[in-house]
């Protein structure tokens, strides 16, 4: 569970649903979760990286609606999202913190080695 999505007091905005993201890239994500969404509905996301600080406002659209690979995750559906109007700033953190995680991983595989 890498991000999650979720209102923030700094925006004064007043989300109606939270979820976590299952995975993410610059260019979209994935998130699960129990409502009932059609491909192509419009999203306005909240987006906080997990040990960022940095609030992003990101519009986007479903792409693919799939079955949760786990269900005891609860989840009715697995949605994967494309990014239709993120700030290039956004896009740049969401890669520098991409490339954090994986450096961290690597660290991790090596250090149990």
């Amino acid at each position: 569970l890498l991000v999650g999505l979720m209102a923030d007091r700094f925006t004064h905005k007043n989300y109606l649903h939270q979820a976590v993201v299952h995975d993410i890239s610059e260019f979209g994500l994935a998130f699960g979760h129990t409502l009932d969404m059609p491909n192509g509905a419009p999203l306005e996301l909240g987006l906080k990286l997990a040990a960022g600080d940095q609030f992003m406002d990101i519009g986007g659209k479903i792409v693919h609606v799939k079955p949760p690979q786990d269900h005891s995750s609860g989840y009715a559906h697995i949605y994967g999202v494309e990014f239709t109007d993120i700030q290039s700033s956004d896009q740049n953190e969401i890669v520098q913190w991409i490339f954090t995680h994986q450096r961290e991983q690597i660290r991790r595989r090596r250090e149990n080695s």
